[in-house]
């Protein structure tokens, strides 16, 4: 089609089936020689792509406890454009369902011009669920004008929710020589497979694992036992829970150990005339 202005416009169709990349073309003009050579115009370079760009997520830390965050990266295979924050939805979830937002998710932004981009994600104090991200179709295109395909990230388990004080069931107030002997036991409950951590006035620590019930038990050898000292012994216990969240340490626990008979004046005598006459005699 030849304008009025000179310019002329051809529609041009492949004569065979194209495989996506790189091109160029030239026109001719048949009849037209210039200083003996066929008229020939400049190369005109295009990119052929039919293929829609599809997001991949990496997440670099899938369990968060408290204080932690974590970032969220997208690599779309290519660049793209009209694409923002508000293109990604973040999906939260209990042991209940989905659940209302209990994080934040920010900073998103690429560091390669449109293909790679990156976010951080930020949960809420005092909670515990799952989270995810998807992106739908049709809300971003590559630079081909080809409409982006859906996605969803992986889930990252959040547990930010500190556990309380771990119990310790009550033993003897005094801790005799033959239960020394014997082995002295602790026991208590807190969360399913916490670590429990028990610290001894003494100075001797013990750690034990809490079962999928929250049962723990610590027994203390007799040397051990022993090395606690005569007199009055203090105990503190405080947990970890599989996310990592500490727990508060519980109110002091206290006993009194007692391994001799004759410590604290338990046997005592007294004379009341330490001199004896005959009429005192029996």
């Amino acid at each position: 089609v030849v304008l009025g202005n000179g310019v002329t416009t051809v529609e041009l169709t492949p004569s065979q089936s194209r495989v996506e990349g790189n091109y160029s073309f030239y026109a001719t003009v048949s009849g037209i020689n210039i200083r003996g050579s066929l008229a020939k115009s400049n190369n005109v370079k295009y990119v052929f792509d039919e293929t829609p760009p599809v997001p991949s997520f990496s997440i670099g830390d899938t369990n968060l406890s408290i204080g932690e965050t974590t970032t969220l990266k997208i690599d779309f295979g290519e660049k793209i454009k009209d694409f923002g924050s508000d293109d990604i939805t973040v999906n939260y979830a209990n042991s209940s369902g989905p659940v209302s937002a209990f994080g934040q998710l920010a900073d998103l932004s690429s560091f390669d011009g449109g293909r790679s981009w990156s976010a951080n994600f930020k949960p809420n104090n005092n909670v515990e669920g799952s989270v995810n991200f998807s992106i739908s179709a049709g809300n971003f295109f590559d630079l081909a004008g080809n409409a982006g395909l859906a996605g969803q990230s992986q889930n990252i388990a959040v547990d930010t929710l500190a556990p309380a004080a771990p119990s310790l069931s009550l033993i003897d107030d005094t801790v005799n020589n033959q239960e020394i002997i014997n082995g002295v036991t602790l026991s208590g409950t807190a969360e399913a497979n916490a670590t429990v951590e028990i610290s001894f006035s003494s100075g001797l620590t013990k750690s034990a694992s809490a079962n999928e019930s929250g049962a723990w038990i610590v027994q203390l050898t007799e040397l051990e036992a022993r090395n606690l000292g005569e007199g009055l012994e203090k105990v503190i216990i405080g947990q970890t829970d599989v996310a990592g969240n500490k727990s508060l340490l519980s109110t002091k626990a206290k006993f009194n150990v007692d391994s001799t008979a004759d410590v604290g004046n338990d046997l005592a005598l007294s004379l009341p005339d330490t001199l004896i006459n005959l009429d005192e005699q029996t």
